[in-house]
Parts: C-alpha cells; sequence; structure tokens
C-alpha cells in the first residue's frame, strides 16, 4: 500500500532529487517537515508569482536570523530556555504552519509520516500541539485566531515569523486601501504576540549573551594557544 511519504519521495524524484538526498531528509525532523512542505504546497504559488513552498522555508530563514544560529557556532538551549524562546519544533511549525490549512493533508497525515520514519515522539512533544494552534480555522475571526495561538509559544514565535513575512510590502503586486488595511491589521497582532513574550527583545538579549560568551571563549583558545 502506497502510503503519503511513497508519494512524497517520487515527487522528489521527479524535481530531481536523488534517493542519497531523500534518505538524508528521511533522518531528521527538519527534513521531513521540509519533505512535507515541498510536496504539499507543490501546485501552488503566491499572488505575486512565487513559488509557495518559498514563504514557509523563509521562516525558518528568519528564526535563524532572529536567534542568530548562522552567525554563531552552537545554540545555547539553557539560555533560550531563561529567556522563554522557543527553539524545539520552531522551524519544523515553520515549514508546516500552512500545510493543513491550504492544502488536502490532515494532521494525522503528517503524524504518520513522522511515525513512518520513527520521530513520533518528537513530533508529539515539539509539533503537534503548536501546529494545531496555527492552523487559522477560516470561520473564525483572524484576531481572535491569533489571540487562542498566543497559548502557546511555539505557534506565536511560527505566527509572529508568519505576519513579518506578510508584511514584505515589496513583494506584494499592488498596494491600495485593502493591502493597507491588511498590514495595520497584521502589525496589530504581531503586538499582540510581541506584548506576550518579548520575542524581539528577548532575541537580542540571547544574540548578546552567545556573542559575549563566543568572544570570551575565542580570547581562552587564544590564551592556552599563546602558552604553549
Amino acid at each position: 500500500m502506497k502510503t503519503r511519504l511513497n508519494e512524497i519521495h517520487e515527487y522528489l524524484r521527479n524535481i530531481g532529487c536523488n534517493d542519497q538526498e531523500i534518505v538524508s531528509l528521511d533522518k531528521s525532523t527538519y527534513g521531513i517537515a521540509y519533505e512535507i512542505c515541498k510536496y504539499a504546497h507543490r501546485n501552488q504559488i503566491r499572488d505575486n508569482g512565487e513559488e509557495y513552498s518559498n514563504h514557509p522555508i523563509r521562516l525558518t530563514m528568519k528564526f535563524e536570523k532572529l536567534i542568530g544560529e548562522k552567525e554563531f557556532s552552537n545554540i545555547d538551549e539553557a539560555a533560550l530556555n531563561f529567556l522563554k524562546i522557543p527553539y524545539k519544533g520552531v522551524k519544523e511549525v515553520c515549514l508546516l504552519h500552512d500545510v493543513i490549512e491550504d492544502t488536502d493533508f490532515k494532521i494525522d497525515d503528517i503524524e504518520a509520516i513522522y511515525s513512518e520514519c520513527c520521530f513520533k515522539d518528537f513530533f508529539n512533544s515539539y509539533i503537534k500541539l503548536p501546529l494545531k494552534y496555527i492552523t487559522h480555522n477560516k470561520k473564525e475571526d483572524y484576531e481572535i485566531y491569533v489571540i487562542n495561538a498566543l497559548q502557546n509559544p511555539v505557534a506565536s514565535m511560527v505566527k509572529m515569523l508568519d505576519l513579518q513575512d506578510n508584511l514584505e510590502l515589496i513583494d506584494l503586486i499592488a498596494f491600495g486601501n485593502w493591502e493597507y488595511e491588511r498590514a495595520l491589521k497584521y502589525m496589530k497582532c504581531f503586538n499582540y504576540i510581541n506584548a506576550r513574550y518579548k520575542f524581539i527583545e528577548n532575541c537580542a538579549k540571547y544574540r548578546k549573551m552567545i556573542k559575549k560568551l563566543c568572544k570570551v571563549q575565542y580570547f581562552d583558545q587564544a590564551s592556552k594557544v599563546s602558552c604553549l
């Protein structure tokens, strides 16, 4: 019986991925989310004509920039926890945040794929709940939906990144009263999230903390080398 994971693998082969790359993706929680994202959004484009999957992938890069993940050699999870900045599950939820809302995937489909790849525990611990919170029921008022998402820090972080990306006004195909009102609504929701979690301020504190730590480690190493 063909599973959704088999369908995803066939699609990835058709767009040029080799079996070694696919096996590598299956071995990480991020890789699995990437596979699902690429496949689920495969026939979708954004209003400006770009491939839809660019949007969730871009959120992961925005998160990496926010916490300095590419700038520093390692992540200090103790410091992140101290500053109440979520980490585990964030990039996976970035990639999956529109999958249930805008495609034919259900949360059970995603859970089955993670289970097939032996990551069911990670999915249940770090992805499932925030994914439920960040999926917007279109019958629900948008601001109420964002306020409800505030109950989960991972969903809140991803929603903030989503709002930021959707506020890239230069990427729109037009800008008029409707776009202006939407931008105001998004800024209001962005403020709800940051007022609750102080992600902007706390991430800045984290980057400074890690930068200072890296500098101390560098001088310690340099001192040891000079003594040899």
